[in-house]
């Protein structure tokens, strides 16, 4: 074979073998990536069907060269071979024969011989390429890194003394071996608080078209690229895992039939969870669909995946606490505690418009019991004062007159206001704020709750 063929067959190699590759400018870019995952221990044997390689230029012409390769946290399991891209011109041949270590040690010596008898030089270009046939036994379960090293005698690299020119790097490390992602979707919709049908205030999408769905969250799992299987051939997804769970978690409340889609996922008020989905089924971009007729919370979505590990696989799950955010086209604020309106202390509302520009505002009522209601500033103070100009305030409003406008006429415990608005966020920030006051009925004593 030719030298340039041989060259190029071994540079082949280094590319499907993805070993370690010292004659790259980043050998480190090279090293190879088992999944750390793997459930294995000291003794472990990796690589026995695919050989790990060790590709490095000799760097230094000898009459007499020695090359050794050392091994830390691992045993060659059988004898390494190594191989040249350069043969000496005329009908003889060389080989590098292995003068010492090799199966059962953690490193390979080996000198360069003509076939037949006799010694052969080395030169500075030669590339050598060192096959771990057999596999790696692993001292302990960790990375293992690799040296080279090239002398002029045996004894010298036996010893490890007097090396001409030596190169180390990483030749195996463990990884996550999943890429898993979950985000919030390009496009992803606000709930509109100024439709074009003024029913559908805070429970539609701002798109007049599809106004009762949204891009939502957009799920990722894949394989690191590179990855191996425990013998060294390459690894696929379907190798790692059998089947996941994306479980989404957020208020579905306002939810269609349809709930979440963009695989099968069955949804409730509080979850949308896709299970026991095989892996090409876990990366999906998912959509939110409302039925149009409650109002969309909104709020901040989270994502999980748990996965079902292939036989010799330990996995964790995998979280993304913010995985998308639904807002609102306007400013908006809550009350968390609003009295009961026929308890013993009176409680007042005063809202305040901190922006520059006036908007409308809607108070959403919701009881202890998860019931919401809702009703404007314009029905409960009269349709002159339903908006609130730029830097005004309302007056001080009775919980109770908010709560008979949204038609709770008889509460059991104490309600929750979140308080919308058609007002411009500045800078994302909201331009409403809310203070809530309790008044004792006996003394009129004001106190602040918020």
């Amino acid at each position: 074979m030719k030298k340039t063929l041989i060259a190029l067959a071994v540079a082949g190699l280094s590319f499907n073998a993805m070993a370690i590759n010292f004659t790259e400018a980043k050998p480190e870019d090279t090293t190879s990536k088992y999944p750390k995952e793997l459930a294995i221990t000291a003794g472990t044997v990796l690589a026995d069907s695919t050989a790990e390689t060790v590709i490095v230029k000799a760097g230094v012409s000898l009459t007499t060269p020695y090359v050794r390769f050392e091994l830390a946290n691992a045993k060659f399991e059988e004898v390494p071979t190594l191989a040249t891209s350069e043969n000496n011109p005329g009908p003889a041949t060389v080989a590098w024969v292995l003068t010492a270590g090799g199966k059962g040690e953690n490193y390979a010596v080996f000198n360069k011989k003509l076939v037949g008898g006799g010694t052969a030089n080395s030169n500075i270009g030669e590339v050598l390429t060192l096959s771990a046939t057999g596999g790696l036994k692993l001292d302990a379960a960790g990375k293992v890194d690799v040296a080279y090293s090239i002398h002029e005698t045996a004894q010298g690299a036996i010893n490890k003394t007097g090396a001409l020119l030596t190169k180390s790097g990483t030749q195996l490390e463990f990884v996550d071996s999943l890429e898993v992602s979950a985000k919030a979707a390009t496009g992803l919709k606000e709930i509109d608080l100024a439709p074009t049908t003024a029913s559908e205030k805070g429970k539609v999408f701002t798109d007049d078209a599809t106004k009762l769905t949204t891009p939502f969250i957009d799920l990722s799992v894949d394989k690191v690229a590179g990855l191996k299987k425990q013998n060294g051939t390459a690894a696929a997804l379907t190798d790692l895992i059998a089947s996941g769970t994306w479980t989404l978690t957020g208020d579905f409340s306002a939810r269609s039939a349809a709930g979440v889609d963009g695989s099968t996922f069955v949804t409730t008020d509080s979850k949308a969870v896709l299970a026991a989905a095989l892996p090409a089924a876990l990366s999906a971009n998912t959509t939110y669909n409302v039925a149009g007729t409650k109002l969309i919370n909104g709020g901040v979505y989270s994502a999980e995946l748990t996965v079902v590990p292939m036989a010799g696989y330990v996995f964790g799950s995998y979280k993304t606490a913010n995985a998308a955010e639904i807002k609102k086209n306007g400013s908006s604020t809550e009350i968390d505690l609003a009295l009961n309106p026929v308890g013993a202390y009176d409680n007042f509302i005063r809202v305040t418009n901190k922006g520059n520009a006036a908007g409308e505002v809607t108070f959403n009522v919701i009881n202890d019991q998860g019931d919401v209601k809702q009703t404007s500033l314009a029905s409960v103070l009269g349709a002159d004062k339903g908006l609130l100009a730029a830097g005004a305030s309302t007056t001080q409003i009775n919980i109770k007159d908010i709560a008979d406008k949204a038609g709770f006429t008889a509460v059991d415990g104490k309600l929750r206001l979140v308080i919308d608005t058609t007002i411009p966020r500045a800078d994302k920030e909201d331009m409403v704020v809310a203070q809530s006051y309790a008044a004792n009925k006996t003394n009129g004593v004001l106190t602040l709750l918020k």
